[in-house]
């Protein structure tokens, strides 16, 4: 079993789609009312590097905390950032200064097969959408679907998933 953990609930969660190479997974959870994290342009993505970006877990005495970092390097392989984080933030949005989502907080990815550190990489949320969505082309206003299924719903709130 598979749970997101939100303002000191637990909520039971389905894993949709997972890539272990890119240490990404999607949860389904049946509950709405969960806000939507807007993504980061194009151009935000393409200037990213030397500028802050923050690590955004759902826990917090506020409702979330943002861990500050910068941004190192853009590449295929990610966002190279120096954020320093707990493990409850694996799994959370990579995000600008303005709250938009740049990428995906991963303890464990390592596109060069080398421990990278504190010098962390975070799979873009392009990569992400191609990974574990069918997404839909730039210019679309469509949702993306999760990738072998017709319509999944996508869980965008920032949380913490745990195993049972």
């Amino acid at each position: 079993p598979v749970s997101v953990d939100k303002g000191g609930e637990s909520i039971p969660a389905e894993l949709w789609s997972w890539d272990p190479a890119h240490d990404l997974a999607l949860l389904r959870i049946a509950r709405g009312g969960f806000p939507r994290a807007e993504w980061a342009t194009d151009a935000e993505r393409a200037a990213v590097v030397g500028t802050r970006v923050y690590a955004v877990s759902g826990l917090g005495g506020q409702g979330a905390t943002a861990a500050p970092g910068t941004a190192l390097d853009l590449s295929q392989a990610g966002i190279r950032h120096d954020v320093r984080y707990a493990q409850e933030f694996r799994g959370a949005p990579l995000t600008t200064a303005g709250g938009r989502v740049l990428g995906m907080v991963s303890a464990a990815y390592s596109p060069t097969g080398i421990d990278p550190g504190e010098l962390r990489f975070a799979p873009s949320i392009a990569s992400v959408c191609e990974r574990l969505l069918r997404c839909p082309d730039a210019g679309s206003t469509a949702a993306p679907t999760a990738a072998g299924r017709s319509q999944a719903p996508v869980a965008t709130a920032t949380t913490t998933a745990k195993r049972n």
